[in-house]
C-alpha cells in the first residue's frame, strides 16, 4: 500500500474507498457535488486450483465484470433502404482480447481500442464488414499514427503486448461509410 498504516491494527481483507479525492489534491466546492454509486468485484484464487492464472490476470477477469463502457456507434440509414436481417459491426478473432470501446474521431474513421487479458502477446484480427481503405495503429488517445498493413482476406491484424492496450483507427472507403 502506498500510504501509511492508518489503523490500529492492520486488517488485510479490508476494502478503503475515499468518497473524495482529497488524498490527491483535488477538493472540490459544496456547488460541485454529485451522486455516485460504488460497485466492487471481489475475487480470490490460488494457483494451486489454476497454475496457469497470474494474480494479474485475474485482476483484469474479476474488474472487467463491473466495468464495461458504453460502446458508442453512430448509426444512419436512408428511409427507403431496409436492413439487412443481422449484421456484425464489428468482430475480433481471439477471445483473451476484449472490445474497449469504439468512437467516430471523424468522417469516415472509426477508433477501436481494444485489450488484451493474454500474459503473452497476442495478434487478434479484426474485421468489419465495410470496406476498409487504411488502417492506423495509434495511442488510446489517437497520436503517434503508424499505417498496418491488412491481411488478404480484408482483416486487420493489431500486435497487442501482455496484459496491454491497442488502438486501432480504421479509415472507411467513401462507398462503404455507414449512413
Amino acid at each position: 500500500m502506498p500510504y501509511p498504516q492508518s489503523l490500529r491494527q492492520e486488517e488485510p481483507a479490508t476494502v478503503f474507498s475515499w468518497v473524495h479525492n482529497n488524498i490527491w489534491d483535488t477538493n472540490f466546492p459544496a456547488q460541485q457535488a454529485f451522486d455516485h454509486v460504488f460497485r466492487y468485484s471481489v475475487g480470490f484464487g490460488t494457483t494451486a486450483e489454476n497454475p496457469t492464472v497470474q494474480a494479474d490476470q485475474l485482476a483484469l477477469r474479476v474488474a472487467a465484470v463491473t466495468s464495461h463502457p458504453l460502446v458508442p456507434v453512430r448509426a444512419r440509414a436512408e428511409g427507403s433502404s431496409l436492413p439487412p436481417p443481422q449484421t456484425q459491426f464489428l468482430t475480433l478473432d481471439d477471445s483473451r482480447v476484449r472490445l474497449v470501446g469504439v468512437t467516430v474521431p471523424g468522417d469516415g474513421r472509426l477508433m477501436v481500442r481494444v485489450q488484451s487479458l493474454a500474459d503473452t502477446p497476442v495478434t487478434c484480427r479484426l474485421r468489419t464488414p465495410f470496406t476498409v481503405a487504411r488502417a492506423v495503429r495509434t495511442n488510446y488517445l489517437g497520436l503517434d499514427p503508424r499505417d498496418i498493413g491488412q491481411d488478404r482476406d480484408g482483416a486487420v491484424p493489431v500486435d497487442i503486448p501482455p496484459l496491454g492496450t491497442a488502438a486501432v483507427v480504421l479509415h472507411l472507403a467513401p462507398s462503404a461509410r455507414p449512413r
